[in-house]
């Protein structure tokens, strides 16, 4: 059936204050309103509303409005991380669907995917994030007297948040099920109860069985991520970094691209130690990025195939004004240019290493630059410069400076 996805069956995902989402990629409308705590058993979880609606709704040949996402990005480019998932989870899947019945509610469950967002403990301000996501950023926006709003914040803590991913029977259970679990952030390799909970699951035997995926900042490498490397059946780093040089510094403070240069090149000898080690890219396409992406790539190319020479991109997803396609038609005209020399440029290597994964990336990155400019709102784009200038005043940077190609005095 063409709308479903096994996330429903199999999988729990929480926020930073442990509420349950049915995904990190879904469109949230409304909070769950069910947390992680609230559950002792799998079971109780699986067959609670905000997934057995999902999964009726599937079943129906109907998809819910929160994973339409994923659904609009499969009409755009035949890729989306359902599909990834119904590849990577499709044996797991026909079992769950054999114990699912007719009404959705599950005869049993099996966690096969925990994907945690356990806390916002992080040590940079990046200029798209928010506060359920940083700690520090909740500092500028005070600052500058912006209210996040009760929900956004409330319920993180990350003491209390350790203590459960240590005690949960929920997880205990589910360990002898588990396939692969995502730590994301905040800045995961800074969470207490990350550590906590992946230290659990290597006392309870299993690892060997669990494949680990990590979204970090690339400012740090933990102690302890050896000892996972050891520990698991494969661990996967997506490094998140959103440009080069000057507009990493730019979007990413305090963060100064030497420290991620040089813990990548760190990284990347792991990489050469640890053949369960992959390491892979992760870029938020916003307007603070898209006319300088270019010189990420070229940063990428000069590792000559150890890794893609493109990330994987997403499109930003927030309330400010930061969407690419507030920039002028002309500047992105200049993108779309730029990458299409850049493809023919290198060819051979986009073709004799992680071909697949390019040929992905090259059809979702021209996607969406031709959609910036189908959607063009650059009648928007003071509001971006308003917004940036607010951050700018308050951590002593200059947009001007960043991104002269925007001639900031004719934009006003």
């Amino acid at each position: 059936m063409k709308t479903l996805c096994p996330l429903p069956w199999l999988s729990l995902s929480t926020e930073s204050q442990r509420e349950l989402r049915l995904c990190c990629h879904e469109t949230r409308e409304e909070t769950s309103g069910v947390f992680l705590e609230d559950f002792s058993s799998a079971i109780d979880a699986f067959n609670s509303d905000l997934f057995l609606k999902a999964r009726q709704k599937m079943l129906k040949g109907e998809y819910p409005q929160a994973c339409r996402g994923c659904f609009r990005l499969e009409e755009k480019t035949g890729h989306s991380p359902r599909l990834e998932y119904n590849t990577r989870f499709c044996e797991e899947f026909q079992e769950m669907l054999k114990l699912t019945k007719e009404d959705g509610t599950l005869k049993e469950a099996r966690l096969a995917y925990l994907d945690v967002t356990t806390d916002n403990h992080c040590n940079l301000k990046c200029r798209m994030c928010r506060p359920r996501y940083s700690h520090k950023i909740m500092e500028d926006w005070k600052s500058l007297g912006w209210d996040p709003g009760e929900k956004e914040v409330r319920g993180i803590d990350i003491q209390k948040s350790q203590d459960i991913y240590q005690h949960s029977p929920l997880l205990e259970e589910s360990f002898s099920h588990l396939r692969m679990i995502t730590c994301t952030g905040g800045e995961p390799f800074l969470s207490p109860a990350v550590h906590t909970l992946l230290n659990r699951v290597i006392e309870s035997g299993h690892a060997p069985n669990i494949s680990l995926r990590f979204f970090t900042n690339t400012t740090l490498i933990p102690r302890e991520l050896e000892s996972y490397l050891k520990s698991f059946k494969e661990t996967h780093l997506f490094c998140s970094i959103d440009g080069y040089g000057k507009t990493s510094d730019y979007i990413r403070y305090p963060s100064k691209w030497a420290t991620i240069d040089r813990t990548y090149r760190e990284l990347l000898k792991l990489k050469e130690e640890y053949p369960n080690f992959t390491l892979d890219l992760h870029t938020v396409v916003q307007a603070f990025n898209i006319t300088q992406l270019i010189d990420l790539f070229k940063y990428l190319a000069q590792f000559q195939g150890k890794v893609p020479i493109l990330p994987s991109f997403t499109r930003v997803d927030s309330s400010l004004p930061l969407d690419p396609a507030l920039i002028q038609p002309q500047l992105l005209k200049k993108a779309q240019k730029d990458f299409v020399h850049f493809i023919e440029k290198n060819q051979d290597l986009l073709q004799s290493s992680h071909r697949e994964f390019h040929e992905r990336e090259i059809k979702n990155y021209k996607a969406l630059l031709t959609d910036t400019l189908t959607y063009n709102r650059h009648q928007e784009f003071l509001d971006f410069v308003i917004y940036a200038k607010k951050l700018d005043k308050l951590r002593g940077q200059s947009l001007e400076q960043a991104y002269p190609e925007f001639k900031l005095g004719h934009a006003q």
